[in-house]
């Protein structure tokens, strides 16, 4: 059986925002063997265990139909309103490959403690005006304003 990817992203009619990324991970999706479908807060049948969800057609315009309730949900979603926050918050609804609510400060860190990574990493501090006033003349300084 196919995997069952659904990427959560805000949509205003058939339009998602960051259209051609979305369209461009569907297609990489397919071509991987799993199922990939795009969908917004608004397309969930709950009762019924399914999405009705799009996918990029021929013409590049999206086309919907019924999916199956996704395996694993990727959250591309840059949009805070209520009803993408009630859906969030729910633990029960969806698997989640990634949180959204990685802080810039927090993946610093984390990219910190790999030697791997870390050595790619410009030195992070957090902002506030007397750091700025500090500045060392290190190039690049990489500023993260927290929250």
């Amino acid at each position: 059986m196919k995997p069952v990817i659904g990427i959560l992203a805000h949509r205003k009619g058939n339009f998602f925002t960051n259209a051609q990324f979305l369209r461009d991970l569907v297609r990489e999706g397919n071509k991987l063997g799993a199922v990939v479908y795009t969908f917004s807060y608004r397309d969930l049948l709950e009762k019924k265990k399914k999405i009705h969800g799009f996918t990029p057609g021929a013409n590049g315009k999206w086309l919907g139909q019924t999916f199956p309730w996704p395996d694993i949900v990727i959250d591309f979603c840059r949009v805070l309103r209520k009803p993408f926050r009630e859906m969030r918050r729910r633990k029960d609804l969806f698997v989640y490959a990634n949180n959204k609510f990685t802080y810039k400060w927090r993946a610093m860190k984390l990219f910190e403690g790999s030697e791997q990574v870390n050595k790619w990493s410009p030195e992070t501090f957090i902002y506030s005006p007397s750091r700025l006033g500090k500045h060392d003349g290190k190039v690049p300084d990489r500023l993260c304003q927290t929250g």
